[in-house]
């Protein structure tokens, strides 16, 4: 257990710089000036879309960092935590669903990037990058997990 509660004590530490960042992010898009657009209500969305997506990832690591808190201090909550993380049926459903996920993703861009192509060639180019990352990013991880596992 002494493993894993230095695990947790790594997580609690990127998670508060993750929201050490996310401020950061937040306080940019409020005092920004800068205009995104021609149309000041377009940069008025992107900034509170921004600030909102990181809002959310900060809200979701003090979450992480209340549970870990918890489980560090509490020997049950310590030992839930330890087997919900290590249950060979909830890794096999991660697996599986990623998998899927991943297939879905692919086909879905791909379909965007060929309806895109009919309309707009800047869209239909942003599509297929996104595809090409998502498929290196795919092959990667592959490559690593074949050499790790």
């Amino acid at each position: 257990m002494k493993e894993y509660r230095a695990k947790l004590k790594r997580q609690i530490i990127w998670m508060t710089a993750g929201i050490l960042f996310s401020c950061m992010v937040i306080v940019i898009c409020c005092v920004s000036a800068v205009q995104l657009g021609a149309d000041e209500h377009e940069a008025s969305f992107m900034r509170g879309f921004q600030s909102g997506l990181f809002f959310a990832w900060a809200a979701i690591a003090v979450y992480g960092i209340v549970v870990n808190v918890r489980a560090l201090r509490d020997d049950k909550r310590l030992r839930a935590l330890y087997i919900k993380e290590h249950d060979e049926r909830l890794q096999a459903i991660q697996r599986e669903s990623g998998r899927a996920a991943y297939c879905i993703s692919l086909f879905g861009l791909l379909t965007a990037a060929i309806a895109a192509g009919f309309f707009s060639m800047t869209v239909f180019a942003a599509l297929i990058g996104a595809v090409l990352f998502v498929s290196v990013a795919g092959l990667g991880a592959k490559i690593w997990f074949h050499r790790t596992m």
